[in-house]
Parts: structure tokens; C-alpha cells; sequence
């Protein structure tokens, strides 16, 4: 996949385009003239929610990223009047197929080749490296905005392991928890004295209620299954009868005109045809997963049978007051609750943990020697084991290394993770780093991670945000001037 073109408009000026080569530098001569707003937009343009810079919202204006995967255009388009995210897509005799998306998961299923969700959430923290977060989080945290990611989920997605019984359960308990901890906080708001907390409920219709619920979710689950058995013997047929039509050595005759052989792109609307049975997989296969977070949702209440004054909200602030006070339960009980729910959501997190350490060796140890091999040609002063590699991919705090080491490791993980992404999935990201330069990561440090880069993903594109200037072969300078929609707002060479 490589990022070729942005165009930004804002439906009163002329749109602005940005034209990307192999290796890009967005470059300006300071820190205020827009170099994290274009690659923002850049991401925006990708689907992502991503926070807006500067009082622009990103939403008021139209964008067309234009991606070529595997030999093939395709664009993005994005905007205030534009329904959904659109996929115009290049065929061979020139025209486009079009599909049009809801959510960025199904777009991003079918530019990322991909159908794990895990994967798909994980990914921008691949390929997206930059100083406020990119080089702190190299296994877990916040990549931008909403974005986040998680090595465990990272690497399961990869596998394509099914974790969604566990997920589900880890949202009931951090539900759970977040219920208590609020609860607690409004008993200290409302008043200093001791509640007594009773509940008198019919036992009996509750459970009776949940049990038929459960029933209902798993009839629905057996639909959607039968449904999802159908579309994906749809889109593998489909697959299958574009090489089939070609290898019959078909022939159209019209009229009088020289007939013509059938062939794979002149197939009309095919592509359009197969995104869309993508499409709708990815959709019955997020609907399970609802189905299957309700039903453990319900298998949770039935089993611990806490959070029961949740189904008492009064209408008046004046009866939650009085029936707070009468809640027979302390603070330090709450806590110890709590305390028992922390342990419960860590040790789950553990367990997932230790299933893809475990059935993950091979993927996990290609990563770490690839690893050892970036943090070497870095020619960082300190030598790392493979084990101690290891213990660093899945470690809880990443304190104990100063700012210029850690940020070398950052990137040889980030690297080795695209690595990992292309050997397994035969996906090409691009590589996308905003502000590589600073305090800890000076000019010098930072050329020898580009020769990594050189050397290892040539057929990578390489977009940089800088005030700094680096030594790259063929590298194209995108140069910030003014504000964005200017006249003169930047020059490229």
C-alpha cells in the first residue's frame, strides 16, 4: 500500500492536493505552520477519528486519499456531504467501481485485506509513530485521539485467534467495577452518614427474564450464522468464477461487431460485487459478536447477581438521596468489591496473555531477533538479550530506560512489527512519522533508524514531518509556507 495523493477542500476555496512520492518530507522552518494538521488529515482521509488541530474540525471538510495496493488506484473519499466512507476503486479499462462503507472497519477489511477486528484496531499504532505517544508505547497506550494499542490484541489479530468470550467478559467486569466506583463517589456527594443498601426484588422473575433473553440471543446467533455460512460461500464462488469465466475462453458476439473474449476486467461490476460480500461478512461477524457480548453480559448477572440497585433509579433526586441512605453496604466494602473485580479483569488479562505467548512462538520470536538486529544497526550502547527482548514486548511499564534508548526501541519494535505484518499477511504498510526529531532522538540517532528503512522496506512509502532535514535518497520536499488554503501555502520539489 502506498499513500500517492490528498486532496482537501473546504467547499469555498480551491482544494489544496498533495502529491506523495516513495519518501516524502513535509517540511517547514517551525512548529506552527501545519505539518501535524496535513498528517492528520492524511489519517482522516484513511476513515479514522482522529483530533482535529489548530480549530479546524476535520469533519467540515471533503477529502480523496488516493492508495495504490497491489498495482491497483483506489480513493477515499470522505466529507460533510459525502454519505459513508466511499471507495472508488480503478479498474483495468479505466472506469471505477464504487463501494460505499459505514464504518471504517469495513473499509479498512477491505484496504488492509483483513477481516480480524483485533487487527484492524491495532493496526494505525503500527505504521503511525509519533513523539507524544508513538516512541512511550511500543505494547501498550494510546496512538492518537480514541486510537489505542495493544500488543496482546495486535498479535492474537494476526493470528486470527477468537477472542471475543474473553473480551466480552472483561467488559462485564470493568462494568461492574465502574459501577461501584461510581456508586461510591455519589454516597460520598450525597451525604457523610453510614447507607444501608437493601433490595427486595422477585429473584424468580429475574432470573426467569434473563434466561429467556439468553435463549433469544442464541436463536438470533444461529441465523446470523446460517446467513454468514451463505455470503461467505458467495464471496469464495465469486472468487473462484472470475478465474473459471476467463480459463472457459468465452466470446461475446454483438451484432455485426467483431466479437470479444471475456476477460477478468471486463467483468462489469465484480470488485463492486466482492466489497460488498466482504462488506456484509464483516457486519454478520460484528453482529455475533454483540450477540455473544449480551449473552455473556447476562451469564454474568445470572452468576454473580451483583449491581442489583441499578434496577431501582428513581425519577426524583429526592428519593435516590433516601434510598442511598439506606444502603447497607461501607466504602471500605466497596473497595474490597473493588479490589476482587481489579484482580479478576488482571488475572483474565493474563490468561489471554499467556495464550498467545504460548501459541504464538514462532510470530513472537521472529519479532524479538528482528528486534535485536534494528536496536544493533542503531549501534545504541547498551546490548539486550533475546529474552530480555522478549520480557519487553509484553512489559507492564517501560520506565526504567532513558528517553534516547527508549526511543530506539520504540521504533525497532514498530519496525519489526510491519515486518511481521508483511511476512504474515503479505500487507505493505506505509510508514508514517510525525516529528521523529528531538530532545532524546537527535538527527544523527535518527539517520541511522532511515538506514534501517532503506535497507529493510524499500517498497515501503516513507511520509516525515519535520523541521529538520535528513539524508535520503530520492526524497521529495513538501514545504509549509503559510496556513492551510492559502494561496501560497506550500511548494514541493
Amino acid at each position: 500500500m502506498k499513500i500517492k495523493r490528498l486532496e482537501i477542500s473546504d467547499n469555498i476555496s480551491e482544494p489544496i492536493v498533495f502529491d506523495f512520492s516513495s519518501r516524502t518530507l513535509i517540511f517547514s522552518e517551525n512548529n506552527s505552520t501545519g505539518k501535524t494538521t496535513l498528517i492528520r488529515f492524511i489519517l482522516h482521509g484513511f476513515g479514522y477519528d482522529v483530533s482535529s488541530t489548530k480549530g479546524l474540525n476535520f469533519n467540515d471538510y471533503n477529502t480523496a486519499l488516493q492508495l495504490v495496493i497491489n498495482n491497483t488506484f483506489h480513493t477515499v473519499e470522505r466529507g460533510k456531504n459525502i454519505k459513508g466512507l466511499v471507495l472508488k476503486t480503478q479498474l483495468k479499462n479505466g472506469k471505477y467501481s464504487e463501494s460505499v462503507f459505514e464504518t471504517h472497519y469495513e473499509l479498512h477489511a477491505v484496504l488492509f485485506n483483513s477481516d480480524s477486528k483485533d487487527l484492524l484496531d491495532n493496526i494505525l499504532g503500527i505504521y503511525y509513530i509519533d513523539q507524544e505517544y508513538g516512541l512511550l508505547n511500543w505494547n501498550k497506550g494510546t496512538v492518537i485521539g480514541s486510537n489505542k494499542f495493544n500488543i496482546t490484541k495486535f498479535i492474537s489479530g494476526l493470528q486470527k485467534y477468537d477472542f471475543s468470550y474473553e473480551e466480552a467478559q472483561l467488559h462485564e467486569l470493568r462494568k461492574e467495577r465502574d459501577r461501584y466506583t461510581s456508586f461510591i463517589n455519589f454516597k460520598k456527594q450525597t451525604s457523610t452518614e453510614d447507607r444501608k443498601f437493601s433490595i427486595q426484588a422477585d429473584q424468580k422473575m429475574f432470573y426467569d427474564n434473563l434466561t429467556n433473553e439468553r435463549s433469544m440471543y442464541q436463536y438470533k446467533i444461529k441465523k446470523l450464522k446460517t446467513s454468514l455460512n451463505d455470503y461467505t460461500k458467495a464471496y469464495d464462488s465469486n472468487s473462484k468464477l472470475k478465474d473459471l469465466i476467463e480459463k472457459l475462453d468465452l466470446y461475446i458476439i454483438k451484432n455485426d461487431e467483431k466479437p470479444f473474449k471475456i476477460e477478468k476486467h471486463n467483468i462489469y461490476k465484480y470488485d463492486e460485487t466482492v466489497n460488498w460480500l466482504k462488506a456484509k461478512i464483516l457486519d454478520i461477524q460484528e453482529e455475533i459478536k454483540s450477540y455473544n457480548h449480551k449473552i455473556s453480559s447476562i451469564d454474568f448477572k445470572l452468576n454473580e447477581n451483583r449491581g442489583m440497585f441499578d434496577e431501582y433509579i428513581e425519577t426524583t433526586m429526592d428519593k435516590i438521596f433516601r434510598i442511598t441512605s439506606e444502603i447497607d453496604i461501607t466504602e471500605n466494602e466497596i473497595e474490597s468489591i473493588n479490589e476482587s473485580l481489579k484482580r479478576s479483569i488482571k488475572d483474565l488479562e493474563t490468561t489471554m496473555e499467556e495464550k498467545v505467548i504460548k501459541e504464538s512462538k514462532l510470530t513472537i520470536s521472529s519479532i524479538v531477533k528482528d528486534v535485536e538486529r534494528y536496536l544493533n544497526a542503531f549501534e545504541i550502547d547498551e546490548i539486550y538479550s533475546l529474552d530480555e527482548i522478549e520480557n519487553m514486548l509484553f512489559m507492564k511499564r517501560n520506565d526504567k530506560y532513558s528517553g534516547r534508548v527508549l526511543s530506539h526501541i520504540a521504533y525497532a519494535f514498530k519496525l519489526a512489527y510491519i515486518k511481521s505484518i508483511k511476512e504474515k499477511i503479505g500487507l505493505v504498510l506505509p510508514i508514517i512519522i510525525d516529528s521523529p526529531t528531538g530532545k532524546e532522538m537527535t538527527i544523527e540517532n535518527f539517520n541511522k533508524v532511515l538506514k534501517v528503512i532503506d535497507k529493510d522496506f524499500k517498497d515501503h512509502n516513507l511520509i516525515l514531518a519535520s523541521i529538520y532535514n535528513y539524508d535520503i535518497q530520492n526524497l521529495k520536499i513538501i514545504t509549509l509556507k503559510n496556513q492551510l488554503f492559502d494561496s501560497s501555502y506550500y511548494q514541493a520539489k
